[in-house]
């Protein structure tokens, strides 16, 4: 895959947090706060591997805390704490 121009990244990023707001918008997701915390990243990553790297780590977490995350985990999810773990 290209890496993608400053111009898409920056479309995708705006997809992106567009869609996280009509999907998963709640009171712990701040898209304005994703934005700032992602953005400068995302627009100056140099390989499509980097660009997809800071794509997560922009949009997963927000969409995890979302949906509760706490409700889902489960034995080898990453999201599961070691004490939630059943032996």
């Amino acid at each position: 895959m290209p890496q993608p121009d400053e111009a898409q990244r920056r479309s995708v990023l705006d997809k992106v947090l567009q869609t996280v707001d009509e999907k998963f918008m709640g009171p712990d997701t701040d898209t304005a706060r994703l934005r700032q915390a992602h953005e400068e990243a995302i627009l100056l990553s140099e390989t499509p591997e980097q660009f997809e790297a800071e794509m997560n780590a922009c949009s997963v977490p927000s969409a995890r805390a979302t949906r509760g995350s706490s409700t889902r985990a489960g034995p080898g999810r990453p999201d599961e704490s070691p004490s939630r773990r059943r032996s």
